[in-house]
């Protein structure tokens, strides 16, 4: 790996080599380039020493993230259940009454 003054510039590099061998998708590449700007705390743990190593962690994280969009977009497509209001007989009653013309 090249030599870079900061641990973002390895990993910068490093997601640009793995998008350019076709490791990782354009989705992806921007979702990893993202956290190392945000300097999203697991990224702490990657060692940038070795560049085999921090591909794989890049990649584990990279899943990581995509199977959590994949459930919060599960869980906004999640239907609302409605339960039916529970109503008293006299409610009923008075609601017929109502509902039908009255004749005299």
């Amino acid at each position: 790996m090249h030599k870079f003054d900061t641990i973002q510039g390895k990993l910068f590099y490093t997601v640009y080599m793995m998008h350019q061998q076709r490791e990782i998708d354009t989705k992806q590449k921007g979702k990893l380039k993202d956290l190392i700007i945000q300097k999203h705390p697991s990224l702490n743990k990657i060692k940038t020493d070795n560049a085999v190593t921090a591909r794989r962690s890049l990649l584990d994280l990279a899943d990581a993230e995509e199977n959590e969009q994949d459930e919060q977009k599960a869980e906004q497509k999640r239907p609302i259940t409605i339960r039916p209001i529970l109503t008293n007989s006299k409610y009923k009653s008075n609601r017929s009454l109502l509902s039908s013309p009255q004749r005299k």
